[in-house]
């Protein structure tokens, strides 16, 4: 079946280039312009949406990380002031003059 259709090089390289089949919106199955400046409106609200969430994020891990710090500080602060208590190697329990004394601590 010998179908004749006539075409010039030039249309067919000007068909294959990608700027022109990104850009056409008239062939079978392409969502129509108007469609597509829909999507980008949609597309472009969830993204400011997602950065605010993702900067709220952000604010709370900084929170938790600071508040880790100040717990970490107190906790290195009051166990300098006083004498605790802790299992030694044997199971037995060492007091920390106890174990200034062998330079354990």
């Amino acid at each position: 079946m010998g179908i004749g259709i006539s075409m010039k090089a030039q249309s067919v390289k000007e068909a294959q280039q990608p700027e022109g089949i990104l850009t056409r919106t008239d062939s079978i199955g392409m969502p129509s312009e108007k469609r597509v400046k829909e999507h980008l409106v949609f597309l472009r609200k969830q993204i400011g949406e997602d950065r605010k969430w993702l900067s709220r994020e952000k604010k709370e891990m900084e929170k938790a990380k600071d508040l880790v710090l100040k717990m970490e500080k107190e906790l290195l602060r009051h166990e300098r002031g006083s004498s605790v208590v802790r299992l030694g190697r044997s199971g037995q329990k060492e007091s920390n003059e106890r174990r200034r004394e062998y330079g354990k601590v």
